[in-house]
């Protein structure tokens, strides 16, 4: 991973940002792609809520590189539906989203509200996929 994504800690080595916290830590932690989508406590929360819990362990233990390459092509550490892929894929979008909302909007999404926003996400793009006959691809 090469650690392009502007989180608070690339925007400030390109003087965008005042500080490379984390803006949903009070900023305590630095905001690199890792912690913004795994090590945080927000984004915790929201695996925590995805994971099973005799899965979790696991699941956050391996380097991120490999969390991500593992979870992104379907081979997870958890089995919670078919399409765990997309599933992930979605998680992480909405957590960028939910970061951003703080970042630049002030406004914070609590748990439940990001849990329904990934859980649509995944039915549409499941609804899509299947509308165009290709199920068998998730």
């Amino acid at each position: 991973m090469n650690e392009a994504l502007l989180t608070n800690n690339n925007r400030r080595k390109r003087n965008l940002a005042a500080n490379g916290n984390c803006p949903l830590c009070d900023d305590v932690e630095e905001e690199t792609i890792q912690h913004t989508f795994r090590d945080c406590d927000h984004a915790m929360q929201v695996w925590k809520n995805l994971v099973p819990r005799r899965d979790q362990a696991t699941f956050f233990q391996s380097s991120f590189n490999d969390w991500m390459e593992c979870n992104l092509h379907n081979k997870p550490h958890v089995n919670v539906v078919q399409s765990w892929s997309v599933l992930f894929g979605c998680a992480c979008e909405v957590l960028w989203l939910r970061r951003n909302k703080k970042v630049f909007e002030n406004e914070f999404l609590n748990v439940h509200t990001t849990m329904k926003m990934i859980w649509h996400k995944f039915r549409e793009i499941c609804d899509a996929v299947k509308n165009a006959g290709g199920l068998h691809a998730l």
